[in-house]
């Protein structure tokens, strides 16, 4: 009795686990998501000069906030995926900089692709459990 209590517990502990890990990784990608398109908005406002103090910290500070969630993703993912999104960011941030906005808009919706894909990856499913 002991032990399948123990077995019931320890799968509980499991899929409450495995659930808590797709919530974090659908938030965080949903959190990507939602920046890309706040940048997008910003740039589309004037497609001529995109490298204005504001949309310069912005794209920063969205990649600032990227670097904290990164941390506890990296434990979650496989790092390969979180290095492709990471490039991704870092060329659109220079790309906004360089005030290339036909550039900066392609590398943010490469972005928002892979945020899709990984979210879609680790979706809740028991295939993701076992």
């Amino acid at each position: 009795m002991k032990r399948f209590i123990f077995m019931v517990i320890l799968a509980i502990v499991l899929v409450s686990a495995s659930i808590l890990e797709c919530v974090f990784i659908k938030n965080t990608f949903d959190f990507l998501e939602d920046e890309v398109q706040k940048i997008e908005t910003l740039l589309a406002q004037n497609p001529e000069h995109i490298n204005t103090t504001e949309n310069i910290k912005a794209i920063t500070d969205f990649h600032e906030k990227w670097h904290g969630k990164m941390t506890i993703l990296k434990t979650l993912v496989w790092h390969t995926g979180i290095k492709e999104v990471e490039i991704e960011l870092y060329r659109a941030q220079s790309y906004i900089e360089e005030n290339n906005y036909t550039e900066a808009k392609v590398e943010l919706q490469n972005l928002l692709s892979l945020a899709e894909h990984y979210e879609n990856d680790f979706k809740f499913s028991l295939e993701n459990i076992f």
